[in-house]
């Protein structure tokens, strides 16, 4: 019973974590997907930055169009955060009842491995709705519709570039929270580490690993948005034409492979560190609860 308790507790937290998070940061969400598409039929024909941007959804769509998909990002991200955080804890524990020798001596290698296993399930299991939300957030179609025309195959387009940076990703992002949370339990001979100290881990950890996986996300979210009526190119296509787009090594980076990396960076580093606050916050209010 208190193993399952436990379980329900961490699976919870996940998902409300992500709930909150989604909601507090949905118009940086759309904002850095409309700046990585723009330059598709969806968007404005020419290039803008993040406040011209910003100016663009407010003035043609409204306020409330900075919400847009927000619905579909919550309902995705609920159960995604919720299990990705049960798949984590289960597989650190799992670790350690089979490999208590080689955790001991190498903690912080499992926790990477942990984290970079999670991310691929949670990717796999999750796919079709990071497309549906990336087509919602740059079209007028609904969700139904979006459905109807991607289903079956179109619903894993671009699946293989992410399931390939989904790794590193989660790996470095969930493997360095750990365990600098970890790291700062110690330091400080604390088990309740401050909402100062959990935001400032979930955004390092975020940022590191964001920066060494982007170009892969954002091949990503070009294919998920190319239109459907149209050839697809495929990612070593994609890969080429940025590299070919450009003359200098700078602009092949800032403009090919890291477009949008800021905006990216704006709304992915807060929304990471709101996850790892409110996911640990609740844990330890549970503790609180149970007496321990």
């Amino acid at each position: 019973k208190q193993w399952y308790q436990r379980r329900v507790a961490i699976t919870a937290g996940g998902g409300f974590s992500g709930a909150v998070s989604r909601c507090l940061t949905a118009p940086l969400d759309r904002l850095k997907v409309l700046l990585q598409v723009q330059g598709n039929r969806q968007v404005a024909s020419r290039e803008l930055g993040i406040f011209g941007m910003f100016r663009h959804m407010y003035r043609t769509e409204g306020v409330l169009s900075m919400w847009r998909g927000n619905a579909v990002n919550v309902a995705k991200i609920m159960p995604e955060q919720a299990l990705r955080f049960f798949l984590f804890e289960y597989l650190n524990e799992t670790a350690a009842h089979f490999f208590p020798q080689l955790i001991q001596e190498h903690p912080t290698s499992f926790k990477f491995v942990c984290g970079g296993g999670t991310g691929l399930i949670i990717q796999a299991a999750m796919y079709p709705w990071e497309i549906v939300k990336t087509r919602r957030m740059t079209s007028n179609m609904g969700v139904f519709t979006i459905f109807k025309e991607l289903y079956p195959w179109s619903l894993w387009r671009g699946a293989k570039p992410a399931l390939i940076g989904v790794m590193p990703f989660a790996a470095l992002e969930l493997g360095l929270s750990r365990s600098l949370t970890d790291a700062y339990k110690t330091r400080f001979q604390t088990s309740e580490v401050s909402w100062g100290a959990l935001l400032g881990v979930g955004a390092f950890s975020t940022t590191v690993a964001m920066g060494a996986t982007y170009p892969y996300r954002l091949m990503t979210c070009q294919v998920q948005a190319a239109d459907t009526t149209k050839t697809t190119p495929t990612c070593l296509q994609w890969a080429r034409a940025q590299w070919n787009s450009y003359d200098t090594l700078g602009d092949k980076l800032r403009k090919g492979f890291y477009r949008g990396f800021l905006a990216n960076a704006v709304k992915t580093v807060p929304s990471s560190a709101i996850v790892w606050w409110v996911y640990n916050y609740s844990q330890h209010r549970y503790d609180d609860y149970k007496g321990r």
